[in-house]
């Protein structure tokens, strides 16, 4: 098997470097970093604090009544509005104090945004799940790592970034028109589990295409898409202050990868390692055209030869090698935790 890998990496030398089809798909693959970081960092503009007050009690008329107190009973001489509640004053000098409930705050943005906060009135005694709701949002994140870690070496690298990129654009707008705190929670969840996914997927497509040697250049690259992206989402939230609108903005970038199955191919190291050495073929065939560059033949029928051995034998390994073992166990445990 040690034979066939070094064939492998021989083959990715051969047609691969930072030659055109390469870079092609390596931008391609990175591109979905966007939708990503987008979903990843929305919350810092979904749930920013708006400057608010309770209004509860703001229908009690105020008395000016003068007349002596031992006439009659005590009347409302004021009412003041704060955060949380607001405090009814009496003519004798007692206060009430009525406490806020849904519907009942007034909100006083710096310009004309409205997020899930002022949405779902996520204040006061509910401030905590604003950052419930990431904490959610990374649980599924966490989860979806996992899961599709696994899918994608089961089923390809291809299938899974296709299927969660295109998923997360449905549930991305899906989001947008949450009626309630629960609702949107459940969604994000959902969302995070597939933004992981693609992000899995799409990063090991991207290393898969290069050697050793070229793989800190494509990382690089594809982290790029990170810095740029902060920049965009910042641009967007400037620009759409309504949190429904931001979020559709920020689902409807992937629309732009919907050419990809006809464009992106598969993970060249993952069709030769599930012995599909007819599409591997076909790939290599493809990659040299584009790079304008022979095909190298006595390379191929190495490999060719030991590959079908090596996918028979290569053992195969899921989610559960994970916790089959205590140390092991402990080791994914810590490491879930940290993340």
């Amino acid at each position: 098997m040690a034979a066939a890998s070094q064939t492998m990496e021989n083959m990715i030398l051969l047609i691969g470097g930072k030659r055109k089809f390469q870079l092609t798909i390596l931008f391609l693959a990175a591109f979905t970093y966007m939708p990503l970081v987008l979903n990843h960092v929305i919350m810092a503009f979904h749930g920013a604090a708006i400057p608010h007050k309770c209004m509860a009690g703001s229908e009690i008329i105020v008395d000016t009544n003068t007349t002596d107190l031992s006439v009659g009973s005590p009347y409302v001489t004021n009412v003041t509005h704060s955060k949380c509640s607001s405090t009814v004053g009496y003519s004798d000098g007692q206060e009430k104090i009525i406490g806020c409930t849904s519907g009942q705050w007034k909100y006083f943005p710096k310009s004309v945004e409205w997020n899930i906060v002022s949405e779902f009135d996520l204040v006061c005694s509910k401030k905590y799940l604003v950052s419930m709701a990431t904490t959610i949002y990374f649980t599924g994140v966490m989860l979806g790592g996992l899961v599709f870690g696994d899918l994608a070496d089961r089923f390809g690298r291809l299938p899974v970034m296709l299927f969660t990129l295109y998923a997360s654009i449905i549930v991305g707008l899906t989001v947008a028109f949450s009626v309630n705190y629960l609702m949107f929670v459940c969604l994000r969840f959902i969302h995070g589990v597939l933004i992981q996914g693609l992000q899995t997927s799409a990063y090991t497509l991207i290393m898969e295409l290069f050697g050793p040697k070229d793989r800190p250049f494509a990382g690089i690259m594809a982290e790029l898409f990170f810095g740029v992206t902060f920049m965009i989402l910042a641009g967007l939230a400037y620009g759409l202050r309504h949190w429904q609108h931001l979020q559709i903005a920020a689902s409807l970038v992937a629309v732009v990868t919907l050419f990809y199955p006809w464009v992106v191919p598969e993970s060249l190291r993952w069709l030769i390692m599930k012995g599909k050495l007819e599409k591997a073929e076909k790939q290599i065939q493809r990659i040299c055209k584009t790079n304008k560059i022979s095909f190298p033949s006595e390379c191929w029928e190495e490999l060719r030869d030991t590959a079908g051995i090596q996918a028979k034998a290569l053992k195969q390994y899921n989610l559960t090698h994970l916790f089959r073992s205590w140390s092991m166990a402990k080791v994914s445990l810590i490491s879930f935790y940290l993340w």
